[in-house]
């Protein structure tokens, strides 16, 4: 177990989903995504490693750092499940918005 900046135990679980599906989504669309608007394939790898990277931490902050174990068990199902559904939306909406401007383009 990992522990958070007040030194309780955090399981390390939803950060290494969180962080395998960001690695997934970001090197299976970005690459391509740079790549279309004329980046050498070294720099879409370094972008797409960019955007990575920041993903990552912006998981291991919210997930593990900042993470408070006693709030987490007190959340109903529902409002996880709801709190999923606008990261879906909001995934979608940034797909939404890059594939406009590759139309635009």
């Amino acid at each position: 177990m990992i522990r958070n900046s007040k030194g309780q135990r955090v399981d390390p679980v939803p950060f290494a989903v969180v962080t395998g599906t960001a690695f997934g989504g970001c090197y299976a669309f970005f690459p391509v995504y740079f790549l279309s608007f004329g980046l050498s394939a070294a720099a879409a790898l370094v972008g797409t490693t960019a955007i990575f990277l920041a993903l990552a931490a912006i998981a291991y902050l919210r997930l593990v750092r900042n993470a408070r174990p006693e709030v987490a068990a007190e959340l109903p199902p529902g409002r996880r499940l709801e709190q999923i559904f606008y990261h879906a939306l909001v995934v979608t909406g940034a797909f939404v918005l890059l594939t406009g401007l590759l139309l635009v383009r």
